[in-house]
Formats: structure tokens, C-alpha cells, sequence
């Protein structure tokens, strides 16, 4: 099995890589939310509507800002 990234556009599949293949081949195609968000944003939504990083808000939280690089001004 192989996999590859591509783009649908006005019916027609474009791929985004070279395949090597001189059979006919079966395929499975399946269409992803959105092809334009890169890898780090999908998961930044992810993280931000799952609350996974609520926990930032927190005041008790505060202690942590001692361990931070202080700024050069």
C-alpha cells in the first residue's frame, strides 16, 4: 500500500508527489477538512478546543514564570 498527498480541484486529483507505477492500480481516495492548514496548526486547534492547555490560565500556574529566560531590554 502507498500513500500520497494531492489536491481536488474542479473534479480532477492532482498529485503531489512522483509515484512509480506502470500498472493499473485500485486507489483509496479520502478527502481531509482542509488541505491548506499546515500540520502545526491542525494540532494547535486541537490542543486549544480539547482544553488539553487550560491549565495555562490558572494562576497557581504563575510559579513557572521564574523558570523563564528574562528578556533583554
Amino acid at each position: 500500500m502507498l500513500s500520497v498527498k494531492g489536491i481536488y480541484e474542479e473534479g480532477k486529483i492532482k498529485l503531489l508527489e512522483k509515484i512509480k507505477s506502470q500498472n493499473r492500480s485500485k486507489v483509496i481516495i479520502t478527502f481531509i477538512d482542509d488541505p491548506d492548514t499546515s500540520e502545526e496548526e491542525r494540532l494547535r486547534v486541537f490542543s486549544s478546543d480539547g482544553g488539553a492547555l487550560t491549565f495555562w490560565n490558572s494562576e497557581a500556574e504563575n510559579i513557572y514564570q521564574d523558570y523563564l529566560p528574562k528578556k533583554k531590554k
